[in-house]
């Protein structure tokens, strides 16, 4: 029974995962809470396919398709600039954007300017080196690799707390 009881826990706290990223898109455009209608199956669905939670390859194909082609690489800027975010943009306003920014607009040029597309750590390693920035993901591997072995009580603490870190790089990439 309490086996079932977790289960059927993390059942309805992934469902509303799904659920609510598809709420608070509406809620972003809607003018009152009335407009919004929630479909749980396609909510479910978009996650899987439409760019939600767990479908974030659409935009590594996307940004595979631009980059070289369309738009250069961005050489670092996305883990450089993180050196930057101290200083606001009114003292420097052409301080570099957010890489999810810009891809956002190498995607969809017509999109509005402060939207954001992340393309996980895979395509932001990509946007950022080229093929050589997939390399990174065997560096994360290493790491993620030897803490795992390890028997001290710093490696379980490390992957005790890195399942937040390891969703938000999967899904939202480095920065």
């Amino acid at each position: 029974t309490q086996k079932v009881s977790i289960l059927g826990l993390v059942f309805c706290l992934v469902l509303g995962m799904f659920v609510l990223r598809v709420f608070r898109g509406n809620f972003e455009k809607a003018d009152s809470l009335s407009e919004i209608e929630i479909d749980v199956a396609a909510s479910v669905q978009y996650a899987f396919e439409g760019g939600g939670e767990l479908g974030y390859s659409k935009w590594v194909f996307k940004i595979l398709e631009v980059v070289p082609s369309q738009h250069d690489y961005l050489y670092g800027q996305s883990y450089y600039r993180l050196l930057f975010v101290p200083i606001p943009r009114s003292l420097w306003p052409e301080k570099p954007l957010n890489s999810q920014r810009i891809v956002a607009q190498w995607i969809d040029p017509g999109v509005v300017s402060i939207q954001t597309s992340p393309v996980g750590i895979i395509g932001d390693l990509y946007v950022n080196f080229g093929p050589w920035g997939i390399l990174g993901m065997f560096v994360f591997g290493l790491a993620f690799g030897r803490f795992d072995r390890g028997v001290e009580l710093k490696h379980a603490l490390f992957l005790a707390i890195s399942f937040a870190m390891v969703f938000h790089l999967v899904r939202g990439a480095f920065t």
